[in-house]
């Protein structure tokens, strides 16, 4: 049953996620925003499950997305540039590429980039699908 497998799909996901940015050197991993953000960080959103199966939700793809987030802190109000947060979402995204889980590969939807509506939060954002 796809919608028993949603924990496990956010643990896998957080696992490969915190290898990844571990491997660069990158910034904690949370399945939420902190209260007092750091500078850099990266945060797991958006899990949801669509029923693939013709009946009784025994197929589901999965959907989330990893974002990586640099802003200055300290008010510091000086804007900064997206080279930090595309170099973490490439390491995710390079994480994903040739990883299974169940038997199954993640699949990339797409990545953005762009600046957050404070103008100096800079944001990249990656999503994935997996059909279990």
């Amino acid at each position: 049953m796809a919608a028993a497998n949603l924990l496990d799909v956010q643990r896998e996901v957080f696992r490969l996620v915190t290898d990844a940015v571990a491997a660069i050197g990158a910034p904690e991993v949370y399945d939420h925003t902190p209260h007092h953000p750091p500078n850099e960080f990266v945060r797991i959103d958006g899990f949801s499950m669509t029923d693939t199966s013709m009946k009784n939700c025994l197929h589901g793809r999965h959907s989330f997305q990893v974002i990586a987030f640099d802003r200055p802190v300290d008010d510091m109000a000086v804007g900064i540039g997206q080279k930090r947060v595309k170099e973490i979402i490439e390491a995710v995204c390079g994480q994903f590429a040739f990883q299974r889980f169940m038997n199954r590969m993640f699949n990339l939807e797409y990545v953005s980039v762009e600046r957050d509506d404070d103008g100096v939060t800079q944001a990249a954002t990656a999503r994935f699908t997996i059909t279990l």
